[in-house]
């Protein structure tokens, strides 16, 4: 699932059935055109796009994902699965889902995403929509990821979409954003703001670079305490100097008028070049791919949200691609170097250690997981061996304090941790599908037992379930309830489509379902409910359709 967002889900346990659908085996959502009311089938449907174009035949590769032909696609169409974002456009009403579309079949045209409030009051926009700035383009990607928030302080949730793919400029790949802003009567285009980094006033370094991917990441948070929310887009193609891939992120701050360039920051992890970041002490390496995972938490309590940054592609010492996480502080004058920290797994205090390959910190999320009104940090390390069970995944979890981020407490957890469902699998199935569960390549905060406590939702996508030809990457997600004493793994759930039968079709192999995670409280009983994606479902004998199943009471 590319991007999943959250909603107005009152009264119902079904937000639509799948009217006609298109094969598409690399979107993580459905591909399909409309919705139309059926309380029978709990598949959430994801509108296609507008300004529908003649069909034409593209150039096309064969797409293979660790070694899986998973089928074709167009030659300039990247395959990538994002996470997930909520959204309340409207303030009187139950949070809005957005789910995104960024390779919308079967034509191929530019991505949508689409707002899915009570029907008929859905709203399908793209960048060829009435008063949405920049026009659509082939491969764009937009929709590719979402993040919402009051940039403006009207009371109204705004929208960020990226396009990590948007050519700004005519440089290929450069990336964009749009942003749209809420109001009474949902989001409104009048008004909408778009930002690439050659926007008047956004600080680039060296300017807007092909295959900078511009909007890659998006996270959002009140980072200087004003009470508008600041907009934070990652660039994990921003080559530093002469290092390719190095990796950036931008901070665009809010205001009355909504985002604002002024005082804008961009960070990355080296301080030499002109207009760079401020200090941060790490150093920016080729590959790195800081901003690959962003989320945004008060994690000392201030008041203030902070900023924890993911570069996956990380070295650490000379293990490559160990991976890291840099969280930035907010203060009232924005966000700071000062006292910023960089984690990994070779850090004292941080359970394991770091090893090639693991790619710590390439999901990321934040919340209050003990209780004490400090949100904690959430590093999911998909790749993670563990014992003899190559990419079987795993979570740390580091805790806030008021004197920022502990290791104290630090907690390190995969499916052979005491009380956690399922068994730890690695690459025995790696002919058929993924290499290992990838326990952690998504994360999600959000109180699903309903205690006022936040419990982790974690997606583990390569599972495999059962025996046979249906049993390979079927998919699944682990919920660690928090507790006062931190998360524990007693009473941990483990759910899939197998045990819930929520998509009323049987698991099939590569479904995936878990890919991207979120949580939110859809029909209002006060505990959050589970939004998940299974891109590799298959709808109508369709392969590869892509399906988001909605989980209530998990």
């Amino acid at each position: 699932m590319e991007t999943l967002s959250f909603g107005n889900f009152r009264n119902t346990q079904s937000l639509g059935r799948i009217s006609s659908l298109e094969e598409d085996p690399m979107m993580g959502a459905l591909a399909n055109d409309l919705m139309q009311p059926d309380t029978s089938n709990p598949l959430v449907g994801v509108g296609q796009g507008g300004n529908i174009e003649p069909p034409v035949e593209p150039t096309l590769e064969t797409v293979a994902l660790d070694g899986i032909i998973l089928g074709e696609r167009p030659i300039e169409m990247p395959g990538a699965f994002r996470e997930p974002d909520t959204v309340d456009v409207r303030p009187e009403l139950d949070p809005d889902p957005i789910i995104g579309v960024p390779v919308p079949p079967p034509v191929f045209v530019p991505g949508d995403f689409e707002i899915i409030l009570p029907l008929p009051d859905d709203q399908l926009l793209s960048q060829n929509s009435p008063g949405v700035k920049f026009g659509s383009e082939t491969f764009d990607r937009m929709g590719e990821v979402v993040a919402t928030g009051d940039f403006n302080g009207d009371g109204y949730t705004d929208l960020a979409v990226g396009s990590p793919d948007e050519d700004a400029l005519n440089v290929a790949d450069a990336g964009m954003v749009n942003v749209i802003y809420g109001s009474a009567n949902g989001l409104n285009a009048a008004g909408s703001q778009f930002w690439t980094q050659n926007s008047p006033g956004i600080s680039s370094g060296q300017g807007t670079e092909a295959g900078d991917n511009f909007g890659e990441t998006l996270t959002a948070g009140d980072f200087n305490g004003d009470g508008f929310v600041d907009l934070a887009v990652g660039s994990p193609g921003e080559d530093v100097f002469d290092i390719v891939d190095a990796g950036a992120v931008n901070v665009i701050y809010g205001s009355a008028n909504g985002l604002n360039a002024i005082g804008d920051q961009i960070w990355h992890q080296d301080s030499g070049e002109a207009q760079a970041s401020p200090v941060i002490s790490s150093v920016a390496e080729a590959g790195d791919r800081f901003g690959g995972a962003l989320t945004a938490g008060d994690f000392d309590g201030d008041g203030r949200d902070d900023l924890a940054v993911g570069s996956p592609g990380e070295s650490v010492g000379n293990i490559e691609d160990a991976g890291a996480a840099v969280v930035i502080y907010g203060s009232a004058n924005r966000l700071s170097a000062n006292g910023h920290q960089t984690w990994h797994q070779n850090r004292t205090g941080i359970l394991d250690e770091a090893e090639t390959g693991d790619r710590f910190a390439a999901s990321l999320t934040a919340g209050d997981f003990n209780g004490d009104g400090i949100d904690d940090l959430g590093i999911g390390v998909p790749e993670e061996d563990i014992d003899n069970a190559s990419n079987a995944g795993a979570v740390n979890v580091i805790y806030g304090t008021a004197n920022r981020l502990s290791a104290t407490g630090d907690q390190f957890w995969h499916q052979n941790s005491f009380g956690v469902q399922g068994v730890a699998q690695g690459g025995e199935n790696s002919e058929f599908g993924f290499l290992g569960d990838r326990f952690g390549t998504s994360l999600t905060a959000a109180d699903f037992n309903g205690d006022g406590i936040d419990d982790l939702g974690v997606g583990v996508p390569g599972e495999d379930l059962g025996v046979g030809v249906n049993s390979i990457d079927v998919g699944g997600v682990n919920i660690l309830n928090g507790s006062d004493n931190r998360l524990t793994g007693l009473s941990d759930r483990f759910v899939s489509q197998d045990t819930l039968d929520i998509t009323g079709e049987p698991p099939e192999s590569r479904d995936r379902f878990g890919w991207s995670v979120a949580g939110g409280d859809f029909n209002g009983d006060g505990r959050a409910d589970l939004l998940t994606g299974i891109p590799g479902k298959q709808v109508d004998n369709l392969n590869g359709a892509g399906a988001v199943g909605v989980l209530y009471d998990v």
